[in-house]
């Protein structure tokens, strides 16, 4: 199959070898939402009447901020005020959030893509296989390829998906406690190599700390 645009970012993400690769494209699609946010757009009709509707949550306000590009951003916010002003007492509601939600569409078009190329690929199925997304995207992608797939074609992906995810818990299971351990007088002399060092923090990125 001819590699697709949206392909693209799928098969860059599964072909390093580290870390989630839905963790990796759910990056990407951040960085490219602030990015979205303070470029043209900011002078694009439809694109500020969202952001006057939605806002920005506190985490992608922050993140906005430290791009330090002012104009663009308060480009935005004028028009977000103007919309809560005109609103009056009504308006005064926690706003749903423009880039959460930009991304959360892109990363059900990638739960998608990733089902639909596991289904038509046998290079990508094999390369899906020997990666391991974290827990929570792992079960969000479960959860797009239930709907996705027939019954059969759904055991077989659950194998696929669940059993890299569970290898790796195994694994992180094993460095916790052999860390843990290390601290027992009666393990003093053990010496530990880097990845068990860092065990804590690996088990965070499996459990969705991004």
């Amino acid at each position: 199959m001819k590699e697709a645009i949206y392909t693209v970012p799928i098969n860059e993400a599964y072909g390093s070898p580290e870390g989630c690769p839905l963790c990796a494209l759910r990056a990407h699609s951040e960085s490219s939402g602030i990015e979205f946010a303070l470029g043209a757009s900011v002078m694009e009709p439809d694109v500020r009447i969202q952001v006057n509707e939605q806002g920005f949550c506190a985490a992608h306000l922050g993140a906005l901020l430290e791009k330090k590009n002012r104009l663009g951003l308060s480009l935005m916010l004028e028009s977000l005020y103007a919309r809560l002003i005109a609103k009056g007492p009504s308006g005064l509601s926690s706003f749903p959030c423009y880039l959460c939600q930009r991304r959360d569409a892109h990363m059900g078009h990638f739960y998608a893509n990733i089902v639909y190329m596991w289904k038509t690929e046998p290079d990508f199925r094999v390369r899906f296989a020997a990666r391991a997304n974290c827990l929570p995207h792992t079960a969000n992608l479960l959860e797009t390829a239930r709907k996705l797939t027939s019954r059969k074609e759904y055991e077989a992906f659950l194998g696929e998906a669940a059993g890299s995810c569970l290898r790796q818990a195994e694994g992180l299971h094993r460095d916790l406690s052999a860390f843990c351990r290390s601290f027992d007088y009666r393990s003093a002399a053990q010496v530990l190599d880097e990845d068990t060092k860092k065990a804590a923090e690996r088990a965070a990125a499996h459990l969705g700390a991004v």
